[in-house]
């Protein structure tokens, strides 16, 4: 996910922000998945970038239609359509709901990307992304409505002995 966060404060001050929260799951390096997810904030305000990098290792999630995990307390859930986050990072948290205004964008050939010599990958994006919630920056509440970008990439690639990676 990524996307700009215009936001309110209870005085009625407006800040603007952008974020990403990109999760990557590797599969056939470890006996579960290993998670590995980003996280960043820009505030075009105070002209700052803020990231962060969590590892985790655990099952893939088992409900079909959904996903949900956390990666070192940075969560993650949804349907695709209707998701949810929540992270942290130094002077920043996170909490954001994005709603799908239109249908997923299919690359390629009907979803499916060909990377040559490293097989082939699905793809989709939801490109408008209705994102509301919340921004506390430094302490200060912000009510966010905004617009962001979700994609979703997967397959099993010719990469590191035949290991494939899943990336939301």
């Amino acid at each position: 996910f990524t996307g700009q966060l215009p936001g309110t404060g209870a005085a009625g001050q407006v800040r603007h922000c952008g974020y990403e929260a990109v999760p990557f799951q590797f599969i056939g390096f470890t006996a579960k998945p290993l998670y590995v997810s980003n996280l960043a904030v820009t505030d075009l305000g105070r002209g700052r970038f803020r990231y962060g990098e969590r590892q985790a290792v655990h099952a893939v999630p088992a409900d079909q239609g959904r996903f949900a995990f956390s990666t070192g307390g940075w969560t993650m859930a949804g349907t695709g359509t209707s998701d949810a986050l929540d992270g942290a990072l130094p002077g920043y948290r996170l909490s954001l709901h994005l709603q799908s205004l239109e249908p997923p964008a299919l690359h390629g050939d009907h979803g499916v990307v060909r990377l040559g010599p490293f097989g082939v990958a699905s793809y989709y994006s939801f490109t408008d992304l209705r994102t509301t919630g919340t921004l506390v920056d430094h302490g200060m509440r912000l009510t966010i409505t905004g617009t962001s970008w979700m994609d979703h990439e997967w397959g099993r690639m010719q990469l590191f002995s035949g290991a494939g990676w899943d990336w939301f």
